[in-house]
């Protein structure tokens, strides 16, 4: 298909994609991204005018369409890319969409932006957070990583709360997000971070200690050996041990060999330990 693709100019590209909108799965159809991807890579400024069109189009499949489209127009030879900063505007102002597969598309083409946030609103993050709809609220989750650049307490209070969401992939999404940023570091966010070290999801509380070691906080020690013979171990729990190793873990690292040892983050936690 992708050859087949490379010979359409990029109006028959818009069109094909236009057509596609319709077939099953609605708006999701794999032939449907394969166009998108390719009108993406191409990064024409038509695509981006007519892309910026669509998402102001009153059918919300076609608005949905051209967040997809804008989200990362431009991304084949350039870095940053070429429509990011005149891309973000309209992907913020679609926040306030009615519709929610509108609010995940710009929410997704928001974490992908390299553009700096400038002119955003409080209120639709809120909206967002707050969404009774779970995919509206990870889909943000999962775009914190562009508004935690701005170090605003607002944000970080958003993510603590997206951090308690009844979900396990919204907790799980906001956890990776804020122990991610290590250079965001405070009392109140390690405190977030410690939270969800006792939570129900094995996932979450790996994050949240992935987090915490790499702030080198001192009470990682004691809650990986706990976390260690849990039961359930995963990936981000060895990201920790390589972060603060000690040759205390190996032992137990030993013993989940069977089950962890074709893991890259078991081997490296593995081989941090052996110094």
């Amino acid at each position: 298909m992708t050859s087949e693709l490379e010979n359409l100019t990029v109006p028959e590209l818009q069109e094909a994609a236009l057509r596609l909108l319709r077939v099953e799965p609605v708006g999701q159809s794999d032939e449907l991204w394969e166009h998108v991807c390719e009108l993406q890579a191409r990064g024409e400024e038509q695509t981006f005018t007519r892309a910026s069109g669509w998402c102001a189009d009153a059918d919300p499949l076609v608005r949905e369409l051209g967040a997809d489209v804008i989200a990362q127009l431009g991304h084949r030879d350039a870095s940053p890319r070429p429509f990011d900063e005149a891309s973000l505007p309209i992907l913020l102002g679609l926040l306030r969409d009615d519709d929610t597969r509108v609010r995940e598309a710009a929410l997704a083409g928001i974490g992908q932006t390299e553009a700096e946030l400038s002119d955003w609103s409080l209120d639709d993050l809120r909206a967002c957070a707050t969404h009774e709809v779970t995919s509206v609220r990870s889909a943000l989750a999962r775009a914190l990583n562009t508004f935690l650049r701005v170090e605003s307490d607002e944000v970080l209070g958003l993510c603590f709360q997206l951090m308690e969401d009844p979900d396990d992939e919204v907790r799980n999404w906001a956890t990776f997000q804020l122990g991610s940023f290590e250079d965001l570091d405070n009392g109140s966010i390690r405190e977030a971070l410690l939270g969800r070290v006792r939570d129900t999801d094995a996932m979450v509380r790996a994050e949240a200690l992935s987090g915490l070691a790499l702030r080198k906080d001192e009470r990682v020690p004691k809650l990986l050996f706990a976390e260690l013979r849990g039961g359930e171990v995963e990936g981000p729990v060895f990201e920790a041990i390589a972060e603060m190793p000690d040759a205390k873990y190996v032992p137990l690292l030993t013993e989940l060999e069977p089950t962890h040892g074709g893991s890259a983050y078991f081997a490296d936690a593995l081989e941090a330990c052996r110094f």
